[in-house]
């Protein structure tokens, strides 16, 4: 795992932090966009699309597998509507509503989510973004291709 944590853009104000306790989701998500995006990237399209404080996602996986670690398990990051105090996002790059996530990719990404349940949130289902979306914030996301693989 790469660690961009502090190397990564920064926007206005800061994320909050929570405990572990809080976590019930470990979430996967999609960028929508059929490229293999960095964590970088996304952290500048965050801040300068949304104005968030960065990388909405804790973890980039990108289609080779490797992992960029954006944010503290702990960051309440901005990555699912009105729930980001109970989850940790895992985004893979790429539009999955008609193609398969690469095997590096979707073998990267889950491999982490079980890691993450076995050493810090043995409480957190793995979902996809779409599982736990909230009235009025429904989401396609993370296509059902790669919700399908969870």
């Amino acid at each position: 795992m790469l660690d961009m944590r502090g190397q990564l853009p920064q926007g206005p104000g800061a994320y909050l932090w929570r405990s572990f306790s809080t976590v019930k989701y470990i979430v996967l998500h999609h960028s929508g966009v059929d490229v293999d995006s960095s964590a970088r990237q996304i952290a500048l399209y965050h801040i300068g699309k949304y104005g968030w404080p960065g990388c909405g996602y804790h973890v980039v996986v990108r289609w080779d597998g490797t992992l960029e670690w954006a944010n503290d398990w702990t960051t309440m990051s901005y990555h699912v509507a009105r729930r980001n105090h109970e989850c940790i996002g895992i985004c893979c790059p790429g539009d999955y509503t008609s193609q398969l996530p690469r095997d590096a990719q979707l073998q990267a990404a889950l491999h982490l989510a079980r890691w993450l349940r076995q050493e810090f949130v043995p409480q957190a289902q793995i979902v996809g973004h779409r599982d736990i979306s909230l009235p009025g914030y429904e989401t396609a996301c993370p296509g059902q291709l790669l919700a399908g693989s969870v």
